[in-house]
């Protein structure tokens, strides 16, 4: 079993370093995949590191871009799956033997091996042990291994999209093909998902996840994309996954729970706009 792995940079702090040294061990090869716009004062110390491959994609091209680019790649190398990883995302190597077991005898149906992770939307553990797997509908990037065999009969990432509803795009492609996704909901990625801001309601203190205006801009632009453009069956699943997220009363809650609440409006209308026109890429200011 040979095992690729990958991460997206994006103007990243040095911390980062620390947290690829908890899936270096495990790969066969690690392709770093810099869409900096500035420059990184510890590229050469990156370099230095055993099995790492740097590739400069000169500029931010989207993280959809660079998985696509790193997946074909770890296919032309004759690798059998890859690891995708996010920059602010550390790797339970621990557990990483539980896995591998499973990655030696798997099904040829399985095209996605997901596990758990902290924070908003995680799965809830239980006492089943963490060599316990069920199937899933979605995987997110980071923590997930990809069968490559499967990756062949599916388009792969869209790299039209940019970033935001990337991971799920690929799920329901290769579910689309009829093909299995299964998740360790016992082992736990360390996952870092937006800014956690704290409000009242009804003199309840609260906690919820937040996002910049442009990434809302993203997730919205995608998801109406990809529900316009699709076929039926995968047009039914993302709206299965999604059922809460882009609903009015979730609209609202984005924007008012925010203090920059006509930015995050502008946004999520932009969003919608483009996403059903099909205006895909990175995001550009419309003229006056």
């Amino acid at each position: 079993m040979k095992l690729a792995s990958t991460v997206v940079l994006y103007n990243p702090e040095k911390n980062v370093i620390d947290n690829i040294k908890t899936y270096l061990p495990i790969s066969d090869v690690l392709y770093v995949m810099d869409n900096s716009t500035q420059d990184i004062g510890f590229i050469d110390e990156l370099k230095k590191l055993e099995k790492v491959e740097y590739v400069s994609m000169h500029g931010n091209q989207g993280i959809a871009a660079a998985l696509k680019m790193a997946t074909e790649k770890a296919i032309a190398d004759g690798y059998d799956f890859i690891l995708t990883m996010d920059q602010d995302s550390q790797y339970p190597t621990e557990d990483f033997p539980f896995i591998k077991k499973y990655l030696e005898h798997i099904e040829d149906n399985v095209a996605q091996v997901a596990i758990n992770f902290t924070g908003h939307n995680a799965l809830l553990p239980n006492d089943k042990g963490k060599d316990f797997v069920e199937k899933c509908v979605k995987c997110i990037t980071s923590g997930t291994i990809t069968n490559l065999k499967t990756y062949k009969n599916i388009k792969g990432y869209n790299s039209d999209l940019f970033i935001e509803l990337v991971d799920h795009d690929i799920s329901l492609q290769f579910l689309e093909k009829k093909y299995s996704l299964v998740v360790f909901p016992n082992i736990c990625l360390q996952h870092v998902l937006g800014t956690i801001q704290n409000f009242k309601f009804l003199w309840i203190k609260k906690e919820r996840h937040i996002h910049s205006p442009l990434r809302y801009y993203y997730q919205y632009r995608n998801y109406y994309y990809l529900k316009k453009h699709s076929s039926k069956e995968y047009r039914k699943k993302l709206e299965m996954i999604h059922h809460r997220d882009f609903t009015f009363v979730m609209s609202l809650k984005r924007i008012f729970l925010q203090k920059n609440h006509y930015q995050v409006y502008k946004m999520i209308c932009r969003g919608i706009h483009d996403g059903k026109k099909g205006i895909l890429g990175p995001y550009k200011e419309m003229s006056e």
